[in-house]
């Protein structure tokens, strides 16, 4: 059964004004303040007077945006009133404090000798130290271009003047987000990363092809021969803790070596980082985390996440907008979509554009026992710590039952630094209380049990060296 908000918001996408306006109005009475500021606002753009006005109670109200903003209010009003619409030069008198224009029938003309009054047209409001308002006598010439250049709620662009009426405040704001990026390590071998990662010989393997593919078609270049742009973009299919992240860095770097992509950096976002609050502005906010990968690779993890939600969600806007925004720039962008396998193969049955443009597959199998112990072996080696002898038959008797037990929310690698942790722990409390000169060998007693792990309770201590 279709209820009244699904009704009126049809009727708005393909209505005239008063439909658009009815569905605010009901969203506003329902307190369902982000929708109704968004249709008010489209409304207010079109140049609506009384959209304007309720636009401007919103912004003063600080209802459907994060914080009040006085100065989008006082901009709002001021269109309004500027139209003729009473009701908004009262509320702008109301809150600046200063008398209003009413309308009157009295013909008599105008003493010329008179002092015109001043009204909100002849005043703008800076902010004082206090934070409060206060009224500056200026002229008309300039108070328009102080409206022009007055707070907006978003930063400009470095590169773009606040008075230019073209500027789009709202992308300008999603350009400056701060995102996740990592910058590729000139001095690191991307390859030598590579191959020390435990395990991952199938994704070795296809990375090798995937790379083969792109020289062939660089030589073919280089010999005055057409070349075929195919698509690069990845689904990373594999549970938590199994390598995706660490692979998607190597892999910009490898790709920028073999001249894909002009920079190599690599942006990690998540839903949160593409999905905006307000209608209309996913698609500005995912465009704009889009823009800023151009040259390196996004890193969207837990992607199947887009496809989870209701059908106001805005997640199949974000995946159309991706699917538009790669189709149309086919070079110097690499995408991967990460997250664990099941949910990740029903993303991709669930938009065909998506598996035709992400061709490669690749999966992270969970580690086996062995491989943990080897990872364990990493930590302490790249931490400086030394592996007694009689650590492993410990450390398997672990990773043996951990894989038992293995889950997503376990996550693989992160168990076995979760194991390194503990350890380190127990290595420092049998330290400090036996005055242990050696600081950096690690004895089975130091090995943490399963049980340990999974409950986070302390080791007991008849396990520790005396």
């Amino acid at each position: 059964m279709t209820t009244e908000f699904e009704t009126l918001l049809s009727r708005a996408i393909v209505g005239d004004t008063k439909e658009r306006k009815d569905f605010a109005d009901y969203c506003r009475s329902n307190e369902r303040y982000i929708l109704a500021l968004e249709w008010y606002r489209r409304l207010a753009d079109a140049g609506d007077a009384e959209a304007q006005y309720h636009a401007a109670l919103l912004y003063h109200d600080g209802k459907g945006c994060p914080l009040a903003n006085t100065g989008k209010a006082i901009e709002l009003l001021t269109r309004s009133a500027q139209s003729g619409y009473q009701p908004a030069a009262r509320k702008l008198a109301e809150i600046t404090g200063v008398a209003h224009d009413e309308p009157s029938n009295d013909d008599t003309p105008p003493d010329p000798d008179q002092k015109k009054p001043l009204t909100f047209r002849d005043v703008a409001f800076k902010p004082t130290d206090d934070g409060s308002f206060c009224a500056e006598i200026v002229s008309n010439e300039d108070f328009t271009n102080y409206n022009a250049a007055y707070d907006t709620g978003y930063p400009a662009a470095p590169d773009q003047e606040a008075q230019d009426p073209s500027y789009d405040y709202d992308r300008g704001h999603y350009a400056n987000i701060a995102l996740t990026i990592h910058e590729p390590d000139a001095e690191d071998d991307p390859y030598a990363r590579l191959n020390g990662l435990i395990g991952l010989s199938d994704l070795k393997t296809q990375l090798e092809t995937i790379k083969a593919g792109i020289q062939f078609q660089a030589r073919r270049a280089d010999a005055g021969l057409a070349t075929t742009t195919s698509s690069n973009h990845f689904v990373f299919v594999g549970n938590p803790g199994t390598g995706k992240t660490e692979v998607a860095r190597v892999l910009g770097r490898i790709l920028k070596e073999s001249k894909l992509l002009s920079r190599g950096h690599v942006v990690e976002v998540d839903r949160s980082d593409l999905i905006a609050g307000w209608i209309g502005h996913t698609a500005l906010k995912t465009e704009a985390v889009l823009e800023r990968a151009i040259g390196g690779v996004l890193f969207i993890d837990e992607a199947y996440s887009l496809a989870q939600g209701s059908g106001y969600d805005f997640g199949d806007e974000a995946l159309t907008t991706i699917l538009k925004f790669i189709e149309d720039r086919r070079t110097d962008l690499i995408v991967i979509m990460a997250g664990i396998p099941a949910e990740m193969d029903a993303l991709l049955a669930s938009n065909p554009g998506l598996s035709s443009r992400f061709r490669h597959k690749i999966t992270f199998p969970d580690f086996s026992a062995d491989e943990l112990c080897q990872i364990f072996d990493k930590f302490c080696r790249d931490s400086d710590y030394i592996l007694h002898g009689d650590t492993w038959p410990a450390l398997r008797t672990l990773f043996r039952e951990a894989h038992k037990h293995i889950t997503p929310e376990l996550g693989n690698a992160r168990f076995a630094r979760n194991a390194f942790e503990a350890a380190i722990e127990n290595m420092a409390r049998r330290v400090i209380r036996n005055d242990d000169p050696d600081l950096k060998t690690l004895y089975f007693s130091d090995i943490p049990v399963f049980a340990d792990l999974k409950t986070g309770k302390a080791r007991s201590s008849a396990r520790l060296l005396v």
